[in-house]
């Protein structure tokens, strides 16, 4: 399954950003910003974000919140899961909000960490 597709599906049913990375660059994104992030290489801090093997869910102008690429837009919210295979960090599904009315709560988490962990599984 085109990880592409995955990604459209998740931002539609989602109604945000959904941006899918390995550890070098953003593999496939669907939503708004779609063109500040296709295909852009990712941050150092995004990294170690992922090297923490948590969940992280963050709103702008916190202090954990962290821009996935340098060319990244603000946005109000993200969630970022890495995606595990093998015991390696090979990604991160990444949630991403830019509605000022709507925050994302718990659902949102739980359905990040079910993708990355079904593609993590997938690459086994």
């Amino acid at each position: 399954m085109p990880v592409k597709l995955y990604a459209e599906s998740l931002s539609q049913t989602m109604g945000c950003t959904v941006c899918i990375t390995d550890t070098d660059q953003v593999i496939a994104v669907s939503g708004a910003g779609k063109k500040d992030l296709e295909e852009r290489f990712v941050r150092k801090e995004f990294l170690q974000v992922l090297g923490n093997r948590e969940v992280l869910t963050a709103c702008q102008g916190d202090d954990r919140y962290v821009k996935v690429t340098e060319e990244m837009n603000e946005y109000e919210d993200e969630v970022i899961s890495p995606i595990i295979s093998a015991g390696d960090i090979i990604g991160a599904v990444v949630l991403l909000n830019k509605d000022k009315k709507k925050h994302f709560g718990e659902v949102e988490q739980r359905v990040a960490v079910s993708a990355a962990d079904f593609l993590g599984r997938q690459m086994e």
